[in-house]
């Protein structure tokens, strides 16, 4: 990313809910897999022998499960490295802002009681989280 401006911050953190309902879901599925098949396919294989079709769709379904749950764990890790480059009361109105959802759970005058701030005071704390996440990306990228 040449331009740190270029990054969505609130895109970014608009996929937060759906991808934790993705993330239970996956390991749901990934669950019912693990116990039709009575195997643990992550690790090596004891027996000898070529695996039957079944198997193989099996062990497939289960790798592809586990490959989107370790995506999906990428982004909840770079949202708590976001998240973490914030100081307290930054993260805990991001928090609410951007990850809770302010239109679902928090007016912006909620968040100001809560908070004990002006709704002035929410928009420039959101618009500085906006920029330290941007400048803490440009500065990752280019180091």
């Amino acid at each position: 990313m040449k331009n740190y401006m270029q990054f969505d911050v609130d895109g970014f953190f608009k996929d937060y809910k759906p991808n934790k309902r993705k993330l239970r879901d996956l390991e749901w599925d990934l669950a019912q897999a693990c116990s039709q098949g009575g195997m643990d396919y992550s690790k090596p294989k004891v027996s000898g022998g070529l695996p039957s079709s079944q198997v193989e769709t099996a062990v497939e379904k289960i790798s592809d499960i586990r490959a989107k749950i370790d995506d999906l764990s990428e982004y909840f890790a770079k949202v708590d490295e976001l998240l973490n480059c914030l100081e307290p009361i930054e993260k805990a109105i991001a928090d609410v802002y951007f990850i809770q959802g302010r239109r679902s759970v928090f007016s912006i005058e909620e968040m100001s009681g809560k908070f004990y701030m002006s709704k002035s005071s929410v928009y420039r704390v959101v618009q500085r989280c906006r920029k330290k996440i941007r400048k803490y990306i440009e500065k990752k990228e280019g180091a």
